[in-house]
């Protein structure tokens, strides 16, 4: 309590003190930086007048690291620095040596205390800064008309430019199960890229490249794929569209060809060729076509159109693609020479429509990293970086500890809860999230006896669970579960015998929820992935398909990170 006076409690250890500040009275609080004193306007008014002792000189600004300013409200004063200093009434830059005041920002999570009872403190941000590349320095006011020094200088490039998406497109790649598509009309003339991202509909981020020009998506052969396509500039500039695509792969042997050919060797993809002496090759096509040499060179061309020169090359398991513009209607690609391995032609189709602008958001600093343990969890589940900029992933209240139990589906009874070693259970959420709960879970058991043990029991919970249409939850309660239909499992999740994959319809009434569910085991460790939905709305089977497709990335964290 505020002791304004000399009054005494009689039921308060403390001596002295009172709520109440008589008129014409000041009182200083503990810290003795602030001063309260009161004074009579009339019978239901009062003047009160709040004095902050100066806080004495003001040290030097500290920037945060320009590679962090990748959003508009990315904050461009250190952070241990702005808790430090808790009263600045004013912001100055030196740009090039020239001093120019900056408007400032107001806190969105602000809330009033005793230091700032009634207005926001200030705040600077990327979108205060001028646009331009120059030195940068900054310093500080207080409110008591105090100046700090100016902060160490540093080269900046602000760029309020938004990146570019148009239409033209080219196939970069092939690999035996995928085609890469070098996206030519996505581009920025400013820092350059930073991030072009294929999203899918739950905001889940399918595809990424951080190439500064030419972005690359990688497509499986035969997939169609369509999302949502999003591109940031270095500075959190962007913009957005919607994007489908389709690829496909003709092999030579499925070509019109003439000349001496034959089967080429087994150190080749399936259905490439071999030619000896002179030889051609036809493919009629649509869209952009990709010429795939495993060996040699050879000319190609559209019928009728001039001809160039394609080469072999090789990287990794990916083979260059020549790419050419066929356009929407048919034609025949023409590839001829002597001496070459023809691998095959590759077909790429990518349509982007409702160009519109993009939001970045900053990324809060996740402190439960700092902890060795959970930083080499983190490997294993959700992270800030799978998601649109507007989801955000953080621990689960006691998620990083062992408090809370795993293990919970249509049972109350695991005795692996005992033999955990180490758990970091995190959630994804936005504003308007469709979901009611969407996490993972990541657990390292104490040896490998101990995480077969948790399998076996979730397995047979799980059996139980199908046979007796419910479950004895942990609060003694009979929960009924109805087992829905799953669209069909990907093969490269963790093998069958290691995982227990759920969609179900659980409870009854108002508590009724939808549970999609994958529990994967590999070596010591446990992933979980938890989506929930309410009882008004089911997933489509084209939903789960699509969080089957992220528990396949799950498995893959896991099997890597374990060593299986």
């Amino acid at each position: 309590m505020l002791n304004l006076d000399s009054y005494s409690y009689s039921s308060s250890a403390s001596a002295a003190g009172s709520m109440t500040l008589e008129p014409g009275k000041s009182a200083t609080v503990y810290s003795g930086n602030i001063t309260l004193s009161a004074t009579s306007a009339s019978e239901d008014s009062v003047l009160v007048n709040i004095v902050r002792k100066d806080s004495g000189d003001l040290k030097k600004p500290i920037l945060s690291s320009p590679k962090s300013w990748r959003s508009p409200d990315a904050e461009i004063l250190d952070g241990a620095y702005s808790q430090s200093v808790n009263d600045i009434a004013d912001f100055e830059a030196r740009i090039d040596g020239v001093v120019k005041k900056l408007s400032t920002s107001k806190s969105g999570d602000w809330q009033p205390t005793y230091l700032n009872p009634f207005t926001a403190p200030k705040i600077l941000q990327l979108q205060d800064l001028p646009e331009g590349e120059y030195g940068l320095e900054l310093r500080v006011r207080n409110l008591s008309g105090i100046w700090s020094p100016w902060s160490d200088l540093v080269q900046v490039n602000i760029d309020r430019g938004l990146p570019i998406i148009g239409s033209e497109y080219a196939i970069s790649k092939v690999s035996p199960s995928k085609v890469s598509v070098e996206l030519n009309g996505v581009r920025d003339a400013g820092t350059g890229l930073c991030a072009t991202e294929l999203v899918n509909p739950e905001g889940w981020i399918v595809e990424r490249s951080a190439l500064k020009i030419k972005p690359e998506l990688s497509i499986t052969i035969g997939e169609q794929r369509a999302g949502r396509l999003q591109t940031f500039d270095c500075l959190g500039n962007g913009r957005s569209a919607k994007l489908s695509a389709s690829v496909g792969f003709t092999p030579a042997t499925d070509m019109k060809r003439s000349g001496k050919w034959s089967s080429a060797s087994s150190e080749y993809p399936v259905g490439a060729m071999k030619c000896s002496g002179k030889c051609t090759a036809y493919l009629a096509t649509s869209s952009v076509a990709g010429i795939v040499l495993g060996a040699g060179s050879a000319q190609y061309s559209l019928i009728g159109g001039a001809a160039k020169i394609a080469r072999a090359k090789k990287s990794g398991d990916s083979y260059e693609a020549t790419s050419i513009a066929v356009g929407s209607r048919k034609k025949s690609v023409k590839v001829q020479g002597s001496n070459f391995i023809l691998l095959g032609i590759a077909r790429a189709e990518v349509k982007i429509s409702d160009v519109a602008e993009a939001q970045s958001y900053a990324l809060e600093p996740d402190r439960s990293l700092d902890d060795p343990i959970q930083k080499a969890l983190n490997r294993y589940g959700f992270n800030g970086s799978d998601f649109s900029s507007e989801w955000y992933v953080v621990p689960m209240g006691r998620g990083t500890t062992l408090e809370d139990p795993t293990l919970d589906l249509c049972s109350a009874q695991f005795d692996s809860e005992l033999l955990r070693k180490e758990r970091r259970q995190v959630l994804a959420n936005r504003i308007d999230n469709p979901y009611l709960f969407l996490s993972t879970e990541s657990v390292r058991y104490r040896n490998l006896a101990a995480a077969q043990q948790a399998l076996s029991e979730v397995k047979l919970s799980y059996n139980n669970c199908v046979k007796s249409s419910g479950g004895t939850e942990r609060d003694g309660v009979f929960t009924k579960y109805e087992f829905l239909n799953l669209p069909k499992i990907p093969a490269n999740l963790v093998s069958e015998q290691n995982r227990v994959i759920v969609h179900a319809k659980i409870g009854e009434g108002e508590a009724m929820r939808y549970l999609f569910g994958a529990y994967q085991y590999s070596g010591d460790m446990f992933t979980g992935l938890y989506v929930v939905r309410g009882s008004d709305s089911p997933f489509t089977q084209e939903e789960i398909t699509r969080w089957l497709e992220v528990a396949v990335v799950m498995a893959d964290r896991l099997k890597s990170s374990s060593g299986a």
